[in-house]
């Protein structure tokens, strides 16, 4: 009879046991069918605007054609440096002429035009997030920073540019956004507000800085175009190879031009290549061009002195497409004409490269962009790795 009472007891407990775990089983279930019906729900009733706060803690500031106004500084090193040739382009005659006129370049950007853009901004995240994480969390750090504003087809001939933290973009990427313009604009930015990012990236790619007048440039300097994501004229490139130095020597500059510091002496290119470098820019093809894009991209080639000067070694230009040593090194010829164009560019080909993997042998064919891609791989392991914020 004991025994009889022991088993039973067992049995009951088995049997409890098993009820108990399909009871849990069932409410976990349900649980998970709550959620489901949920996420589905928040799909398909959350708008894209509310979305990207919820995914991403992300709200876009768009600015009004009024407020955009602010951008335009008459006293900002941009517009000062407005020379004849460049009013010409933008079809003025004074400074004067072409702050009045910039300040009918803006248009409001409107709401269909915001919920375009937000629903881009959610897809080109939620593709990031599952190619390449810390891409995406570079992304979503940036557009946390930045603002956009709309342009008229006409301002700066319809290409988008930046100024301060805002990108001015132009009408038809609202109605129709493009990625890598995106990428490109948001690199200028960066450049901007951090400079030091870069610093060692553009020694690493052959670009030094050399704030003094090259005598026998004058000519090129009055033709240059000014382009508010590339302001200095002091950028000048030279082959890279390990002979040249280390980046401590580097004289750093910054987007606008301006030393960062004193102390810092310039490179001094190796003697077995006669100290040869290059000057390369968008340069007028006259002195009353009809728009910003009346150029001719252009390399001067330069030596250096014993004392460590540099001057002009001959004047004539090369095309830029035809300057194969740096077209071999660097991979693109037409826009890259300044450091901050160069890794803008090269921006563009980073994020191609994390969404489709076929396109990674083509860039990798060029040194200069195998040099990006490490930097830019190492720069966002260290700040924009999952692991980290």
């Amino acid at each position: 009879m004991y025994y009889q009472l022991i088993i039973l007891f067992v049995i009951t407990l088995i049997f409890l046991l098993i009820t108990k775990y399909y009871l849990l089983q069932n409410q976990k279930c349900k649980e998970n069918y709550k959620q489901q019906i949920d996420y589905f729900t928040e799909e398909t009733t959350l708008t894209s605007t509310q979305k990207l706060k919820k995914k991403y803690n992300i709200e876009i500031l768009y600015l009004s054609s009024s407020d955009a106004q602010a951008l335009f500084k008459k006293s900002s090193q941009y517009l000062q440096n407005m020379n004849q040739s460049n009013l010409s382009a933008r079809k003025c005659e004074t400074l004067s002429d072409l702050y009045d006129k910039y300040m009918g370049g803006l248009q409001d950007i409107t709401d269909t035009d915001k919920i375009q853009v937000d629903t881009f901004l959610l897809t080109t995240l939620d593709k990031l997030a599952q190619h390449n994480y810390s891409l995406c969390r570079y992304l979503a750090y940036w557009l946390r920073h930045i603002s956009f504003a709309k342009g008229q087809e006409w301002l700066e001939s319809g290409m988008p540019h930046t100024l301060d933290n805002t990108i001015i973009m132009d009408p038809n990427w609202f109605t129709t956004p493009r990625t890598t313009t995106l990428f490109h604009e948001l690199t200028h930015i960066h450049q901007r507000t951090k400079f030091f990012d870069f610093e060692d990236l553009y020694f690493l790619l052959g670009y030094f800085y050399h704030p003094k007048v090259i005598k026998g440039m004058e000519q090129y300097y009055q033709l240059n175009r000014n382009n508010p994501d590339g302001a200095s004229l002091f950028w000048l490139w030279h082959y890279p190879d390990s002979t040249i130095g280390n980046a401590s020597q580097i004289t750093r500059g910054n987007t606008e031009g301006n030393l960062v510091s004193s102390k810092a002496s310039g490179i001094i290119p190796n003697d077995t290549n006669n100290g040869d470098c290059w000057w390369i820019g968008a340069v007028f093809k006259s002195a009353a061009p009809v728009s910003v894009t009346d150029v001719n991209y252009i390399a001067l080639q330069l030596t250096r002195a014993a004392d460590g000067t540099y001057y002009l070694l001959q004047n004539t230009p090369v095309r830029l497409d035809k300057f194969k040593q740096y077209n071999d090194y660097m991979g693109i010829n037409d826009n890259n004409y300044h450091p901050n164009e160069t890794t803008a560019k090269y921006m563009e080909w980073y994020y191609t490269d994390a969404i489709d993997k076929h396109s990674v042998p083509e860039h990798l064919k060029y040194n200069g962009y195998k040099a990006f891609k490490k930097y830019m791989d190492d720069y966002l392991a260290t700040y924009f790795d999952s692991k980290t914020e």
